[in-house]
């Protein structure tokens, strides 16, 4: 996930580069500028993968309990990649791309005959370039063409603005640059600019979803202890939306985040993470009066054994909403409220074992509603792992998504996956 790297500089101690590091492992939230790390192997300019997986999953199409929409499948999904490294002293290009293709046996509606298989493409560019042991910029970018949400955005924290499988071909493109400057021993400055690009096809999730957001800012990080890194710094995020086929108020609006952190080791494999601040969002529909909620992003992350980790946090900030009142279409966005926990446990040398949760409430602010109404949304998950060898591993999996809603059980729905199969990498 996004966070802050300082590994460009070469006297930032050794223990300091492990406490930003794992502050950024569970931070993906707006104020934090970073670029997504692709994962990097060393000594190979070509990294090839390769999975396949029989899976089961009783609600393909995310539909409501009792819906005659709600079918269940077994089906094989298949998932190709590569990722290609090209290092050099000072500058390293990584580019990669997984495609998908999920095939099911079974998901036709009643007296609707549907295509047997989904697609998906993912491709990731990463530009780091070192100038000085003080002074790096990075440039990167991710493009995501898919159905369902979660190739979308990560779970462990990750703010989700559907769990919903929507139609049509779905596009998100999240790229930007980030400059990274040690201005002295103690002081470190990061200046960023991030920008996000969503495209739904669906006619309800377009009015709600479609829009460009752009996000400058500055941090600053001062080391105020040899395991204490406190700091703070700016964002100002602006988001046009780009549909408004259902006559629904204009969503667009503008955002100020200040926000204060600290980075703390408290022993040498227990590390937190704290950023807290305000949020002051201006909305462009007229009438409409500002919004000014709290901002908070914390973390602990702890090492407890090699290979063996528990992380868990929690997140508050605005955040945009497919929620849609039809014939009134007054909802704007939600302030949302993200707990999470992951464990990733080390059963064996070959065999590993991971568990995650993660509760999300969304406080939905409407224009023209006076009472309170939100949605929620809880997502499980547990993988088993056994490495055959170095170059082929097997997998069982298991997810649980579940909404509730206070807008109607026609936003409601439950839904298990099941998976098993075989991971390649060479």
């Amino acid at each position: 996930m996004p966070g802050d790297k300082f590994s460009g500089v070469s006297y930032v101690p050794n223990f300091m580069k492990k406490i930003l590091q794992a502050a950024g492992l569970a931070s993906a939230s707006v104020v934090i500028l970073s670029t997504p790390a692709i994962a990097q192997e060393s000594g190979k300019w070509y990294t090839l993968k390769a999975g396949i997986r029989g899976f089961y999953d009783d609600n393909i199409y995310t539909a409501p309990k009792g819906s005659p929409s709600k079918v269940s499948s077994p089906g094989v999904e298949f998932t190709p990649g590569f990722q290609l490294n090209f290092p050099s002293e000072q500058t390293r290009l990584t580019l990669a791309y997984t495609y998908g293709l999920i095939w099911y046996a079974d998901r036709d509606q009643p007296g609707v005959r549907n295509r047997s298989y989904d697609q998906s493409h993912r491709a990731d560019l990463g530009l780091t370039h070192t100038f000085t042991p003080r002074y790096k910029i990075s440039l990167y970018d991710q493009f995501a063409y898919a159905n369902e949400p979660d190739q979308f955005v990560s779970v462990g924290g990750g703010i989700f603005t559907s769990l919903a499988r929507t139609k049509g071909n779905n596009v998100r493109n999240f790229g930007g640059v980030d400059f990274e400057a040690q201005l002295s021993r103690l002081w470190t400055m990061n200046v960023a600019y991030q920008n996000s690009y969503f495209n739904y096809t669906d006619v309800a999730y377009a009015a709600a979803l479609n829009r460009m957001e752009h996000l400058p800012g500055l941090r600053v990080n001062y080391q105020l202890t040899p395991t204490t890194v406190v700091g703070g710094g700016y964002q100002y995020k602006i988001s046009d939306y780009t549909a408004n086929t259902l006559g629904a108020i204009s969503r667009d609006k503008n955002t100020h985040v200040v926000y204060g952190s600290v980075d703390h080791s408290f022993t040498g494999t227990l590390l937190g993470s704290v950023r807290g601040g305000v949020e002051i969002t201006d909305y462009k529909a007229p009438g409409i009066s500002d919004e000014t909620n709290p901002y908070v992003d914390a973390n602990l992350n702890w090492t407890y054994n090699p290979g063996s980790y528990v992380q868990g946090g929690v997140r508050h900030s605005r955040a945009a909403t497919d929620a849609i009142r039809f014939g009134a279409n007054d909802i704007l966005d939600s302030e949302a409220t993200t707990v999470y926990a992951a464990l990733s446990h080390a059963i064996t040398g070959r065999m590993r074992g991971a568990l995650s949760a993660q509760y999300q409430l969304n406080d939905l602010k409407s224009v023209l509603s006076t009472s309170s109404e939100s949605d929620k949304y809880l997502i499980l998950g547990a993988t088993l792992t056994y490495k055959i060898n170095q170059y082929l591993s097997t997998e069982i999996a298991y997810y649980f998504d579940q909404t509730k809603s206070d807008l109607g059980v026609s936003r409601e729905f439950s839904r298990n996956r099941i998976f098993f199969g075989v991971r390649g990498t060479y």
